[in-house]
């Protein structure tokens, strides 16, 4: 009965940690997509870039879409790492139990 109830639990980590991985991959992506964009406006219109000065602007505004990527994979790993160990303390309570019994 244990075992099922472990395999159970393992199910609902990954399924809960599986989740917020997804969803802070996707943040990250998403901001990288935008940072993207800023580069190739930039990169196809430089001369209007350089005539106008809105260089550093420009720069800035990309530098802050890579933030927002690091932040998002910044938040990834905390919750990857959360999830493996809990999966590895299941394993070893249900081998702890299985000698027990």
């Amino acid at each position: 009965m244990m075992y099922s109830a472990s395999v159970i639990a393992i199910m609902l980590v990954i399924y809960a940690g599986g989740k917020l991985v997804v969803e802070y991959n996707q943040e990250g992506i998403e901001a990288y997509v935008k940072g993207g964009s800023v580069a190739k406006e930039i990169l196809g219109s430089i001369r209007n870039a350089t005539a106008f000065g809105t260089q550093d602007k420009r720069a800035r505004e990309y530098e802050e879409h890579l933030k927002s990527t690091n932040r998002a994979g910044f938040m990834q790993k905390p919750v990857l790492a959360v999830m493996i160990a809990t999966i590895i303390c299941l394993v070893f309570f249900n081998f702890g139990f299985a000698f027990w019994v």
